[in-house]
This record gives C-alpha cells, structure tokens and sequence, in this order.
C-alpha cells in the first residue's frame, strides 16, 4: 500500500499476509477521496475500523489537519502504530502531531462521551465486511453530536448490504458501486440518494 497523492505522496505502508486484513481497494480508495476533494483541505477526520490507517494518513497527506483512528483488533492497531509511526518520520520536525489512535470498540467509543472533543468534519466507517452496517452505529453518531451540522460521513460496505437512508439529521444522498464493494454518503440535507455504479 502507498499514499496516493498529498504531502507524503509514495510513502509505502506494509501490510502483513499473516494479519488477513482486507484493506480498501485502490480504486474505491480513489473515489473516495474524489467524493471528499473540496473538503479534505483543514478538516477534521474520524477513520473508524481504522485497520492500517491506509484512510486516514492519505487524508492527513491530502490536507486534513487532524485525523482520529479508531480499531479495536489490537493486532491490527499494532500495525496501525507502525504505520503511524512511519508516517511520522517523514514529517517536518517543526510540524505538530496531529493523529491520535485509539484502540477500542467503534461503538464503545462513540457512546462514551470523554473521547468528544468538538464535532468532526468527516467521519469514514468501514466496518467488517461481511456484516450488515449496525443501526446502532448510525444511530451513535448522530446522536452523540460527532458530526458538524455540515459535515459529511462516507460507510463502505458490501452492496448488497444496503445502508439506512439516514442517518440522524443526515441523508443518504448517494452509493457508489465498485463491484461487491460500495461508498454510501450522508450529508445535511433531503437531496434524494442515487445510486451508481462505477
């Protein structure tokens, strides 16, 4: 894996076979930052079922200025450290850090309220694969106050697990189709969702 474009553009990250992790595909991994171009840049981001970091540490490189991991696999959040870590050294001394991991239960963290700080600008979820996306987990983050009344949450998910059409005060306003895999997109508003495939 590598970053694709940003600040630390080709930085690889390993991914070790032994830990059997499915990281986002490239090109689904390309479309999301397409979907997230015009808002990335000063942003807050929220990688939830974080794995690698792949997500998150591309955002960090494309601009935004502070990203949250959260896995609960302490395995995988090991890896996460590492790559973190890697990604770290290839910063200006002179830069703040501004990546916290965390290494806990997705909806364990959203219900517990000492993790807020103010809401975040976007939030991404790519939960296990081969599951439905929990309504509870929809329900958390709205009703835990994670989002900016602007903000924007992006869930990768099996197609044919199709998500909630909304979310809270958020409305499901599209799913992009890539194959078995798929991006659904909640924003602030009624507009109707689309559904298309790339």
């Amino acid at each position: 894996m590598r970053i694709g474009a940003g600040a630390r553009k080709g930085l690889s990250l390993p991914l070790p076979k032994a830990l059997k992790i499915r990281p986002t595909l490239g090109r689904v991994k390309e479309a999301l930052f397409d979907i997230l171009s015009a808002r990335i840049d000063g942003c807050t981001f929220l990688d939830l079922y974080a794995g690698t970091g792949s997500i998150g540490l591309e955002a960090h490189s494309r601009g935004a200025s502070t990203v949250i991991f959260v896995e609960q696999n302490r395995k995988t959040a090991a890896l996460l450290h590492r790559n973190v870590a890697r990604y770290c050294t290839s910063m200006p001394p002179e830069q703040p850090s501004t990546l916290r991991i965390h290494i806990l239960d997705v909806e364990a963290y959203l219900s517990n309220t000492r993790h807020r700080t103010t809401p975040v600008d976007i939030i991404f979820s790519d939960p296990p694969y081969d599951a439905p996306v929990s309504h509870t987990f929809m329900d958390r983050v709205t009703r835990g106050n994670w989002l900016q009344p602007d903000g924007l949450l992006v869930v990768e998910h099996r197609f044919k697990h199709p998500t909630d059409d909304t979310c809270g005060s958020f409305s499901k306003t599209a799913t992009y189709r890539y194959g078995d895999s798929a991006l659904s997109v909640y924003e602030p508003t009624s507009t109707p969702s689309t559904v298309s495939e790339l």
